[in-house]
Order: structure tokens, then C-alpha cells, then sequence
């Protein structure tokens, strides 16, 4: 049939037929750019997913490195960035989904949108611990200094001051041990004196007495017994006060008496009721001895205590200053946490605050000791609770790296798809465009 067609239409047909082939290949070639467009749409959309989960893996480091400062004109510190960036990576993920028609890949998007989700959570833990941890390393590092400035004030200076004044109350105590010796030796040298009185009746022997008896009670004997603080030592004063003027009056009634020989004077009553009189005045002063004595030993005792006090109070602030540098080690690089756990147990051990708790008796000292203690043990909680957070920390950046990994993972996915479904768009677009160029040729 076509042989027998004339020339005219031959012609006619085969400008007809390459009319409508150049429309097919019209028709396919706009089909095939704005399929091309669209899937260079879906891959620009995936790298603008790539590029935010890159934005707030950058404001995750900048944030470890600066905290909340703002550097330069910033208006915003990196944990409000990173706040943001979340904002846009999720904005970007809603555009992709917007360009992806493709089941398989929007359940994709659907997964990256719930590992977003993960991330944001965990950014938001990141954040808050990190604020957590300011906070208690703030208050653990305060409540060191103020347990080292109580142990030095409110302890060791106390304890000091009390020492400096035991010290002053040991020389108190034997001044007046040495002045019941010196009341003994008096009444000793008293009784020899009535003794020689008795035996002589001289004069020149009442006046030694009388100066044996004035110096007995005066600013070296009894007088200075009598201004000691002891209330002990007071009553022992106003137990032997009136026995001395009784001696004394006996010895006076005695000599008064003028009796003419030895023999006379020595069964006189006045004379009995002397020597009655200077063995129980002899044994009072013994007794003071004896409680001086007790006294100065107990003074001792305090003092060495007080000083093992003051040392103890040294010895905790050392090693608080070393508690700090192993905090510090970790706060820095999350080390020597054991060996601050060490030191700690030394502090509160029985050559720290258990000791001080054990020997500490003074009421001013109690209050210091029970004030450091609070301090102490307030630092240790925030210390504890600073390595608590740091691991909640680096329990969400783990998190972060896993969640920022996955929805990178699905953008590169959905970019290397779009990429693959573009290369195969133009390959076939130039397979039929050829092809039909081809007919065309033949015809």
C-alpha cells in the first residue's frame, strides 16, 4: 500500500511521522527533566538533613568547649544553637518527606524522624546535666573552703588558744602547789617554833612564830590560795581559815598565860589545843596538794588532747586540699576519682573527723568541730552527685553520636537513592530520545 502511494503523500507521511516522533520525544524529554528535578530536589532536601545533623554535631563540641559563653557578637551561647539547629534539621526532614513519594524510603524518613527525636532528648539531657554539674561543682567547691576555713578557725586556733591558755593555768597550778607545800613547811616550822616557846618561854621564839604565822597567811600562803579560781581549792581555804586564827589564838592564849617553867607551859590546854589544831590545818593543805596535783595531771591530759586536736585539724585540712586536686584531676579528665575516694575515707577515719568527733569535749570546739562535719559532708554529696552527672553526660553523648549517626545515615541513604534514580532517568530519557531520533533517521 505505501509503495503505491503517490510521491506527494510519501512525503506527507514521513513529515507526519517525524512531526509526532518529535513530539514523543518532546513529551519524554519534559517528562524525564522534571522527574530529574524533582529527584535533584529530594537529594538537595537530603543534603540539607546531612548538613543539619552537621551544624549540631558542631554545637555538641563548641558546646563542650565553651558552656554558656557567647563569643563575639553572638547572641545566643552554644547550647541555644544546638537548641535551634534541632528546630531546622527537623524543619529539613519535613521537607524531605514532602519531596518523597517512595514507601520504602518516607518509613526511612519515619525512623530518622524518631532517632531526631532520640537526639533531641538526649541533647536536652546533655544540656542539663551539664548545668547540673556546674552547679554541684560550684557548691563542692564552696563547702571545701569552708570546711578547710572551719577546721583552721573554728578548730585548730581554737584548740590553739585553749592550749596557749592551759598552759597558763599549768604555771598557775604549780605556783600554787608550790604555795600548799610552802603552807605545809610553814606549819611545820610553826610547830617547832611552839616547840622552842615551851621549851625557852623567850620572847625572841613567840616573835619567830608570830612570823611563821604572818607568812602562813599571808600573800605566799593562804592569801594566795585564797585568789585561786579552783572552786575546790576555795573551799579548802574557807575549811582552814578559821582553824589558822584558832591556832593562832591558842598560841597567843598560851603565852598570855606567862606560865613560869617548860613544864607548865607544855600540859597547858592551849598548848594541846595548837598542836589539835596544826595537824588538821597540816592535813588540809595536804589535801590541796593532792588536788593540785590531780589537777595539773588532768591540765596535761587536756593540753596533749587539745594539741592532737589542733593536729587533727592540720591533718584534715591537707588533706582536703588534696580531696581538691584529685576533683579537679577529674573534672578535668574523669580521673583519680578513686584516689579522692581515698582520701575522703581518711578525712572521716579515726585520725580525722571520727577522732576529733571522739576527743573533742570543749563546747566552742563542739560547735566548730559539728560545722566543719556539715561542711564536709555537704562537699561530699555535691562531689558525688558532680560524678553522677558527668555520667548521665556522657551516657546522652553516646546517645547524641548514636542518633546524629542514624539520621546521617538516612540522608546519605535517601541522597545516594535520589542520585541513582536520577543517573537511571537520564539513561533512559537519552535511550529513547536516541532511539526515536534513530526511526527518524530511517524514515
Amino acid at each position: 500500500m505505501f509503495k503505491n502511494m503517490p510521491v506527494g503523500k510519501k512525503i506527507a507521511c514521513g513529515f507526519a511521522a517525524i512531526t509526532v516522533l518529535g513530539i514523543i520525544v518532546g513529551v519524554i524529554g519534559f517528562v524525564g527533566a522534571r522527574q530529574i528535578t524533582a529527584t535533584g530536589e529530594t537529594a538537595a532536601a537530603a543534603g540539607e538533613v546531612k548538613a543539619g545533623v552537621l551544624d549540631c554535631r558542631r554545637q555538641e563540641k563548641n558546646f563542650l568547649i565553651r558552656k554558656w559563653t557567647k563569643v563575639g557578637n553572638d547572641t545566643q551561647n552554644s547550647a541555644e544553637k544546638l537548641t535551634d539547629n534541632i528546630g531546622s534539621l527537623a524543619r529539613a526532614i519535613d521537607e524531605l518527606e514532602a519531596k518523597v513519594s517512595n514507601d520504602a524510603h518516607l518509613r526511612d524518613i519515619q525512623e530518622g524522624r524518631g532517632a531526631l527525636k532520640e537526639y533531641e532528648q538526649a541533647a536536652n539531657k546533655f544540656v542539663d546535666s551539664q548545668r547540673l554539674m556546674d552547679t554541684t561543682l560550684k557548691e563542692a567547691r564552696k563547702t571545701a573552703r569552708q570546711t578547710q576555713t572551719l577546721a583552721r578557725n573554728k578548730i585548730r586556733e581554737v584548740a590553739n588558744a585553749l592550749k596557749t591558755a592551759g598552759e597558763k593555768a599549768l604555771k598557775d597550778d604549780l605556783d600554787l602547789a608550790d604555795t600548799a607545800n610552802r603552807i605545809i613547811r610553814l606549819i611545820v616550822q610553826c610547830r617547832r617554833d611552839e616547840k622552842q616557846y615551851v621549851i625557852d618561854g623567850q620572847d625572841a621564839s613567840y616573835k619567830q612564830w608570830q612570823n611563821s604565822m604572818a607568812e602562813l597567811k599571808g600573800n605566799t600562803g593562804l592569801a594566795r590560795l585564797a585568789a585561786a579560781e579552783d572552786p575546790d581549792i576555795q573551799a579548802l581555804v574557807a575549811k582552814v581559815r578559821p582553824k589558822i586564827e584558832q591556832y593562832i589564838a591558842a598560841g597567843n592564849a598560851l603565852v598570855a598565860a606567862n606560865l613560869a617553867d617548860a613544864a607548865a607551859r607544855a600540859k597547858d590546854k592551849n598548848l594541846e589545843t595548837m598542836r589539835s589544831l596544826a595537824e588538821e590545818i597540816e592535813a588540809v593543805a595536804v589535801d590541796a596538794c593532792r588536788h593540785l596535783k590531780k589537777a595539773y595531771e588532768t591540765r596535761v591530759a587536756g593540753n596533749a588532747r587539745l594539741l592532737d586536736i589542733a593536729d587533727t585539724a592540720n591533718r584534715i585540712v591537707r588533706l582536703c586540699v588534696q580531696c581538691r586536686q584529685y576533683e579537679t584531676q577529674y573534672v578535668a579528665d574523669q580521673t583519680r576519682w578513686d584516689d579522692w575516694e581515698k582520701v575522703v575515707a581518711q578525712i572521716e577515719g579515726d585520725r580525722g573527723v571520727a577522732h576529733l568527733e571522739q576527743v573533742v569535749k570543749d563546747a566552742k570546739l563542739r560547735t566548730g568541730t559539728r560545722e566543719a562535719v556539715a561542711a564536709f559532708k555537704t562537699y561530699q554529696k555535691a562531689c558525688r552527685q558532680y560524678k553522677t552527672h558527668r555520667v548521665e553526660q556522657d551516657a546522652a553523648e553516646k546517645q547524641l553520636i548514636a542518633a546524629a549517626e542514624e539520621v546521617g545515615a538516612l540522608s546519605d541513604k535517601l541522597n545516594e537513592a535520589a542520585l541513582n534514580e536520577m543517573t537511571s532517568q537520564s539513561a533512559t530519557a537519552m535511550t529513547i530520545i536516541i532511539g526515536t531520533l534513530g526511526v527518524c533517521v530511517v524514515i
